[in-house]
Formats: C-alpha cells, structure tokens, sequence
C-alpha cells in the first residue's frame, strides 16, 4: 500500500521542480538566456551545480551501492569522477569561458566549428558525441529515480521510469540551463547535509538498525532478475 505521506513529499517535490522550472522560463528572452543561462551563473551557483552533477542519482545509488558491496577496490570511481570534473574547469571550463564570452560562443559545437573552419562535419560530429555521451549518462539518472519510485510505491519499472524522465525533461524544456541550474542547486544544498551525517548514522546500528542501502540494492536486484527472466523467456521461445 502507498504510503500517502511519502506520496505527497514526492509530489511536493516534483511539483517544486516544475516550478523552478516554470519562473526560469520567465527569465529566458534570447538564446543564449536558454543554453548558458545568459552567463549570469555565479561562482555559488556554478559550485552547486558542478557538485550536483557528480553527487548525482546514479552516484547516491549506484556507486554508493557498488561500494557497499565491493568495498574499497571500487574507491578509484569516487575519486576520479570528482578529480576529472576539477581537472576539465581548471584547465578547460576557464579559458573555454574567457573565449566564448569574447566570441559570443554558446555551446562547445559554436568553438570546434570556428576553430577549425567545419561549419557542418566537425559541428555534427562533437554533436553526435555530446548526445551518446547525454543518453548514456541520463540512463543512469532515470534508472536512479525509477528504483527509488520502484522502492516507494511499489511501481513497475518502466512507469517509474516515465515518470521520474517525464518531470526531468519538462523542467529542462521549459526553462533551460536557469532550470537545469536552480533545480540543481535546491537539490545540492539538500543533498549536502545527508551526504554528510548519513554515512556516520548508518555506521550506528542503535539509530539505523536496518541499512537502508540494504532495501535500495534489494530494489536493484528484483529489477535485474525481471531483465534476466524476460531474456531468458526471449531466449527460450526463440529455441523453441
């Protein structure tokens, strides 16, 4: 049975998104408004929104799931993930900032087509890579939020999933990067202090007697063995 309290907080909380998103929408008049939030981004903002990108579903689920089962050989994720982001602001994001402001450039396809004189192959193909590199990684934000709805509600996966894709996409249309950074920053500043206490409570059996990482990879596991059964019935019909 749905728990009606964590069903309003969730819709409270989507609701919220959408909103972000709708006021952000207000904000944006030209293009550069809606891809690099007019350039307005400050140095606190910008910070929560990197942080929001590394601590992000997929990491709070799946990498925090990975290393409760594995242990310390999958240390290296942790830190490489944090240490590429910093390492690509400091010797990229800056000069990349510095050029583009100067030279009105609004998106990474805008430079490599004016640097290197290809207005349509070089432009098309940094943007066939910029969508593979998207999808992959959005599917691991979606498969977050559809197992933490699978969790609470009990939902099939795939409505979980259309669900959790559905409110992300709608904010983002609406009201572009103002969206995507604002929302990011509501959810980092929330994000923090849980990130903080939850790996020390978890530690103490008195206040968490029963690991809630336990119920999450528990979650994960049934949505592998559905896979796994509807391969295996594919398989099976097909040698029959």
């Amino acid at each position: 049975m749905i728990d009606p309290v964590a069903a309003a907080l969730v819709a409270l909380y989507f609701i919220l998104m959408v909103g972000i998103g709708i006021w952000a929408s207000k904000k944006i008049n030209t293009m550069s408004d809606y891809v690099v939030a007019g350039r307005s981004l400050n140095f606190w903002v910008f910070t929560m929104l990197m942080i929001g990108s590394v601590c992000s579903g997929m990491s709070l689920l799946g990498v925090s799931g990975l290393g409760y089962r594995f242990a310390w050989p999958t240390i290296w994720e942790q830190l490489a993930v944090p240490l590429s982001i910093a390492f690509c602001i400091i010797f990229f994001g800056v000069k990349m900032h510095t050029v583009a402001k100067k030279s009105g450039y609004i998106t990474v396809q805008d430079y490599l087509a004016h640097r290197f004189e290809s207005e349509k192959s070089l432009r098309g193909m940094s943007a066939l890579a910029g969508i593979v590199v998207s999808m992959i990684y959005l599917a691991g934000q979606y498969t977050a939020i559809s197992i933490v709805l699978m969790w609470l509600f009990g939902l099939p996966h795939w409505i979980a999933l259309l669900i959790g894709a559905a409110i992300v996409t709608v904010y983002t249309v609406i009201g572009g990067l103002y969206a995507v950074s604002w929302t990011t920053l509501v959810q980092g500043l929330r994000y923090s202090p849980r990130n903080i206490l939850y790996p020390l409570l978890s530690c103490s059996p008195s206040v968490l007697p029963v690991h809630p990482m336990q119920s999450i990879i528990s979650c994960a596991q049934k949505m592998s063995n559905i896979s796994n059964g509807h391969h295996s019935s594919r398989s099976g019909s097909t040698r029959w």
